[in-house]
C-alpha cells in the first residue's frame, strides 16, 4: 500500500474530519477489508464479499483498491479490476463515500488516483456501469472524460439495466529526439537487437554506434524523423520514420521498445503515431519491413491494420539468410 494523496486541515465542517488521505492497496489486510465492509455496507460480515472479488481477480488477472480515510477512519473506497480476457481493459466500480462526507470531491480524488495508477499499469480502456437515474455518477463520468458506449458485459460481471461508460487512457507520447537522447536510442536498439537480427556489438561497436546515432540526430535529415516514446518521463522506445520528402509512401524504418515495456501498448502507440504523422505529409500508404520469424512484430503491425504485400530472401545484420516480409497499410 502506498499513499497518493494528502490534504491539510479542512475549514469546512471541521467536526467531521481533519485529515484526508487516499491510498492504493494491491492486497488488503483482513482488518482493512473488514473496515471497508463495515463502512460501505454497515456489516463487518460482508468481509467475504470484498475477499471473494479480490481473490477472483488477483489470481486470474489483477485488481487494486483505492481507499479514502479521514483521521484514520475508512470513509470511501473504489475498486479496479483487470479483465482476464482483455488485459488492457479495466473496470472500476464500488465507488463509495460515506453519505455525511459527500459533495466534497472525495470520490473525484479517488477516481483521479485510480486513473494515475491505471496509466502506470498499462491500461488502455477503463469501463464503468452507472444506473440511469444516478445523476451524480453520470455527471462524474462525463466530467472525467468517460463516454457512453453500447452495453457490453465485463468478464462474468453482468450489469443489466445500467449504462456503460468508457474512457481511453494513453500514458504514452512521442517526442522528437535530439543528440542528448542518443543514449536511450542506443540502449533501446541494443536490447532489441536479437529480435531485429542486428549485428551483435562489442564495446568498441557500441561506442561507434553511439557516435553514429548522435551524428544522425545532429544533422537532422529532412527526409526522416526520430522520436523517443515516453511513458510519463521515462523513455521506453525508439521510433524512426523516413521517406517524408518524396513519393506517396512513408516507411517505419525502426521501432525498438524496451523489453520491460512491451505488451503494454508502447508499440501500438508508436505505430499509430507514425501513421498519423506521415498522413500529415500527404503519404497515401506506409510500409515496414520485418522478418518472417519475428512473430510478435507481425502481430503488432497486423493489429494496427497492416498486411503483407511482399516477401523476399535477404541477409540480416547478424549474417543469417532469412525471409523478409514487407507489410503495408493504406492511410489516404
Amino acid at each position: 500500500m502506498y499513499k497518493l494523496y494528502f490534504t491539510e486541515v479542512t475549514n469546512e465542517n471541521r467536526a467531521d474530519f481533519h485529515r484526508l488521505s487516499i491510498t492504493v492497496s494491491d492486497h488488503l489486510t483482513r482488518k482493512l477489508a473488514a473496515e471497508i465492509a463495515a463502512a460501505q455496507w454497515q456489516r463487518a460480515e460482508c468481509l467475504s464479499w470484498v475477499v471473494n472479488i479480490l481473490y477472483d481477480y488477483k489470481t486470474k488477472s489483477d485488481a487494486f483498491n483505492v481507499i479514502a480515510r479521514a483521521d484514520g477512519e475508512v470513509i470511501g473506497r473504489l475498486q479496479c479490476l483487470q479483465s482476464a480476457n482483455e488485459p488492457r481493459l479495466w473496470y472500476y466500480g464500488d465507488l463509495f463515500v460515506k453519505p455525511a462526507l459527500r459533495r466534497r470531491h472525495i470520490g473525484e480524488r479517488m477516481l483521479q488516483t485510480a486513473l494515475e495508477t491505471l496509466c502506470d499499469r498499462g491500461c488502455r480502456t477503463l469501463r464503468c456501469y452507472v444506473e440511469p437515474d444516478n445523476i451524480p455518477s453520470l455527471s462524474l463520468q462525463r466530467k472525467h472524460g468517460f463516454s457512453e458506449k453500447p452495453f457490453l458485459p465485463f468478464d462474468e460481471i453482468v450489469n443489466e439495466g445500467r449504462l456503460m461508460f468508457e474512457r481511453e487512457l494513453c500514458a504514452f507520447e512521442a517526442v522528437r529526439a535530439d543528440e542528448e537522447d542518443a543514449r536511450y536510442i542506443c540502449e533501446a536498439y541494443e536490447k532489441s537487437a536479437a529480435e531485429l537480427h542486428g549485428k551483435k556489438l562489442d564495446k568498441q561497436g557500441c561506442r561507434d554506434f553511439f557516435r553514429e546515432i548522435k551524428e544522425m540526430l545532429v544533422h537532422n535529415d529532412h527526409d526522416e524523423e526520430n522520436f523517443l516514446i515516453y511513458l510519463g518521463a521515462l523513455p521506453c522506445g525508439w521510433l524512426k520514420v523516413n521517406g517524408l520528402q518524396s513519393g506517396d509512401t512513408g516507411w517505419i524504418s525502426m521501432l525498438a521498445i524496451e523489453p520491460n515495456y512491451r505488451r503494454r501498448g508502447a508499440g501500438s502507440f508508436a505505430v499509430n503515431f507514425a501513421l498519423n504523422f506521415m498522413a500529415q505529409y500527404g503519404k497515401k500508404n506506409v510500409k515496414i519491413h520485418t522478418t518472417e520469424d519475428n512473430i510478435s512484430a507481425q502481430a503488432l503491425y497486423e493489429s494496427c491494420g497492416f498486411s503483407v504485400c511482399e516477401s523476399y530472401r535477404g541477409i540480416s545484420g547478424d549474417g543469417m539468410d532469412r525471409t523478409y516480409l514487407t507489410l503495408e497499410k493504406n492511410i489516404n
